[in-house]
């Protein structure tokens, strides 16, 4: 089984980790995978969200498929767009369900906005959707 995870950078503290150890700990009983079957770990080396499903997955014994965003600086020009490439890249990998950590943003200049997700994970969300892979969501308060 492969799991794509994304989340907010400022995934972090007990009630997050928690939230997530939880949905991640469950998997094999809430998806009927057993215990022969190896499970991977699709995730965008971002720090928040996606180190701690990392630590959590190395852990609980998981391999780990690792989409670092490669392409910040091409020609020393930053892409705005790396982020979306990888994770295009990351549903590419033909996960079979997806786990999303929601947080508001927190961009001070989205301050008078209504509330909405942080950017990255939004958009990771959206080609989730888009490619009609199941998708979980985590909130730190343990709703999903």
């Amino acid at each position: 089984m492969k799991i794509l995870v994304t989340g907010p950078r400022n995934w972090k503290g007990q009630a997050c980790y928690s939230a997530l150890y939880e949905v991640l700990r469950n998997v094999r009983a809430d998806y009927g995978v057993t215990d022969s079957e190896i499970i991977y770990l699709i995730e965008g080396e971002a720090a928040g969200f996606d180190t701690m499903a990392k630590h959590i997955a190395h852990a609980l014994g998981w391999e780990v498929e690792e989409f670092p965003v490669s392409d910040w600086y091409p020609g020393g020009v930053y892409n705005p767009q790396a982020g979306h490439t990888r994770n295009q890249e990351m549903v590419d990998s033909e996960p079979d369900i997806a786990i999303a950590g929601i947080l508001p943003c927190e961009k001070k200049e989205h301050a008078n906005q209504p509330p909405h997700k942080t950017h990255g994970t939004a958009d990771c969300i959206e080609r989730i959707e888009d490619a009609g892979i199941p998708l979980v969501e985590v909130r730190p308060n343990g709703e999903s």
